[in-house]
């Protein structure tokens, strides 16, 4: 699993990194891509707070693309 920061497309909000979503990317043993989604940065959601104990155990987001 990688989590990524996202950004707003450049014609909105000059291509700024978002902060109201991330990206959960989920890849096999070759680094395929199964599955991606976006998490809203919301403490309710489960998913995100799997990602809030990620970064607490020492990971770090990758930049936006």
């Amino acid at each position: 699993i990688i989590y990524k920061k996202v950004k707003y497309p450049p014609e909105i909000n000059s291509g700024a990194v978002r902060t109201d979503y991330i990206c959960k990317v989920v890849t096999d043993d070759s680094d395929n891509v199964i599955s991606d989604s976006w998490i809203p940065t919301d403490t309710s959601n489960a998913d995100y707070v799997t990602y809030q104990e990620w970064v607490a155990d020492g990971n770090t987001i990758a930049d936006a693309d």
